[in-house]
């Protein structure tokens, strides 16, 4: 082979692949669309007026403002744990942002990509209180309604088998009927994601009524996923989510922003622009991070709006906090 010959092979492994083009077009659309669970309170929600709100919605915005300075133009659409790593798939969605358990086969199997754990969590239960069961291993011949299709139902299998107990498993097409089934009495225990379980338990009457269990039986890192293949798109997804836990970690706030640009600290400046240019190497804006930040709020801003002790679902920061406050969200920085 001749060396130009060489040279053109090698390039063409470093260089983008063919298929890269998303970034383009959701400028050209002048929207980003957004698939999203639609029905989990504190992630995604909608009002009667076609508001959206969440932490998975902030996410969708922060994309938005990155992108096209606006977090307002995003479409959203909301998708049936069946439907929506084919929805990613079929390019029906540009990203999908819908607590997805990060994991092998998903990125293996399907084409796809996890960007990064946006929200650490884990598979828990929910029992009624008046059965007195605190601990998971009190759940032997029990029955379990599971939302069909999920990780969730297989580590139901795997939990209980290798402890050698029985469980009845309960599997419904979707999480709603998973849980109006356990809300009449037709399961002992309700199990999904602990972060589904706190919305879970103010749909089936009584808050005080129903227990979550502290036990974790999985882990469950939930990311927003893309299609593989598009690297400029899969780097503004994942930098996007770095911009947002690094704005907490420097203490650079929704509201303070617009100070920090002129911040002494080197490491402010770089991330928001002032000093460096990482936006227009991934084809955004030399203050795509500023935008995000000053349109949407830093992650704990984002985390202690929609799931954190002042909102309904009151959900401690746990794993989710930084690094330096006891959790694992940890983000590498701008330079």
């Amino acid at each position: 082979m001749k060396r130009s010959a060489i040279v053109l092979a090698a390039l063409a492994v470093l260089a983008p692949s063919a298929v890269a083009g998303t970034l383009d077009a959701v400028k050209s659309r002048g929207a980003l669309v957004c698939g999203v669970n639609g029905d989990l309170r504190g992630f995604s929600v909608s009002d009667a007026r076609g508001q959206w709100a969440g932490f998975d919605v902030d996410y969708c915005r922060a994309y938005a403002a990155a992108i096209l300075n606006d977090p307002n133009k995003v479409k959203y659409v909301a998708l049936a744990a069946k439907d929506r790593l084919s929805a990613l798939q079929a390019s029906d969605i540009d990203v999908l942002v819908r607590n997805t358990t990060w994991s092998n086969a998903r990125e293996s199997q399907y084409g796809l990509l996890a960007t990064g754990a946006t929200y650490y969590d884990g598979q828990g239960f929910l029992v009624p209180k008046k059965l007195n069961i605190d601990s998971a291993s009190q759940l032997g011949n029990r029955s379990i309604c599971v939302e069909q299709g999920t990780t969730s139902e297989a580590n139901l299998t795997d939990y209980f088998g290798s402890k050698g107990a029985k469980v009845t498993v309960v599997p419904f097409a979707g999480r709603d009927a998973a849980l109006k089934a356990y809300g009449t009495g037709q399961c002992d225990a309700f199990t999904a994601d602990a972060s589904t379980l706190y919305g879970a338990r103010l749909r089936v009457g009584k808050v005080e009524d129903h227990v979550i269990l502290s036990d974790l039986i999985s882990r469950e890192p939930l990311s927003p996923y893309v299609r593989q293949g598009d690297d400029t798109w899969f780097n503004i997804i994942r930098w996007a989510h770095f911009v947002l836990l690094n704005g907490e970690a420097l203490g650079i706030r929704q509201a303070t922003v617009d100070r920090d640009l002129e911040s002494s600290n080197p490491t402010t400046r770089r991330l928001l622009g002032s000093d460096d240019n990482s936006g227009e190497r991934m084809g955004l804006t030399r203050d795509w991070a500023y935008r995000v930040i000053k349109r949407v709020g830093n992650y704990g801003e984002i985390f202690d709006d929609n799931l954190g002790l002042g909102s309904l679902l009151k959900i401690k920061r746990g794993f989710n906090a930084l690094w330096t406050d006891g959790g694992i969200q940890y983000a590498p920085e701008f330079r």
